[in-house]
């Protein structure tokens, strides 16, 4: 209990997108390049299944996907509380000005806010289009290690001896950094991976880093702790990651000791240590 308590004493928040104020179903953003921009949050909560929606505001009068300027989706474990979300989509005139992370804040805090127990798996992290010799989706890999999340538990084997059939270059593009495509010979068959800057949490912008290929051995571990993304493979939230996960999620310390039980709770649901 005095640990509990110490806990919420000691809460100080971190960012996650632009800050913003949710009133009622509005979403007025209060920072970054969107600052002053309003829109509909639009949320449908079921035992199985959640979808979250950012529209314009005011939204259509009848519900228009072309309208939709972020999405996700949630399928939902009522049993265990796990929620697994897929890929979040953002409209291609509002990327890169944070509504991915606002997204992913204002979805888990509504999940959470439920209570009980909970747990988070990102669902085929920044998969491979087989139409693009690129990496893509890097912003959410970003986020999800910044919240505590990585790689799925069966990682290591994936790059374990002989699963390794080929690593290519990805050259960076004018929308994507440099990276490797890795073949392998067990699903999900292709991986792709790149290294983030120690200082500043982006992705390596210089080709040469993956010139010096690093070993299979290397990336598990690199991955592992979060200095290198993987794409196309599931993200766990860690145990080790609650606090930081929550000081992302979190308004007022009694809302942190409300998530940090809800998470706790959920761990031990699924045997996590």
């Amino acid at each position: 209990m005095l640990t509990f308590l110490h806990r919420k004493a000691d809460f100080a928040p971190l960012p996650l997108g632009p800050s913003a104020v949710l009133s009622g179903d509005r979403l007025e953003v209060t920072s970054g390049p969107l600052s002053g921009t309003t829109f509909s949050l639009s949320s449908a909560v079921e035992p199985h299944k959640a979808d979250f929606f950012l529209l314009p505001a005011p939204p259509p009068p009848t519900f228009d996907p072309s309208s939709v300027v972020a999405h996700c989706h949630f399928d939902r474990d009522a049993g265990t509380g796990l929620e697994t979300i897929w890929d979040i989509v953002v409209h291609p005139d509002y990327r890169g000005k944070g509504l991915a992370g606002l997204l992913v804040r204002t979805s888990f805090r509504t999940l959470l806010a439920a209570g009980k127990q909970h747990w988070f798996v990102m669902r085929k992290l920044m998969q491979v289009d087989s139409r693009r010799r690129e990496l893509h989706n890097i912003g959410i890999g970003i986020i999800a290690c910044r919240l505590g999340f990585r790689t799925e538990p069966d990682f290591a084997q994936m790059l374990g001896p002989g699963r390794l059939k080929s690593v290519e270059l990805l050259p960076g593009t004018g929308a994507s950094p440099p990276g490797l495509l890795l073949t392998l010979n067990r699903l999900p068959g292709v991986i792709v991976a790149c290294g983030l800057e120690p200082d500043t949490g982006r992705p390596f912008a210089d080709e040469e880093h993956y010139r010096r290929f690093a070993s299979p051995a290397q990336i598990t571990r690199l991955a592992q702790n979060g200095s290198w993304l993987i794409g196309n493979i599931d993200y766990w939230l860690q145990p080790a990651g609650i606090e930081t996960l929550c000081r992302h999620l979190a308004d007022s310390a009694k809302e942190y000791g409300a998530f940090h039980s809800s998470l706790r709770s959920g761990a031990k649901r699924l045997g996590l240590k």
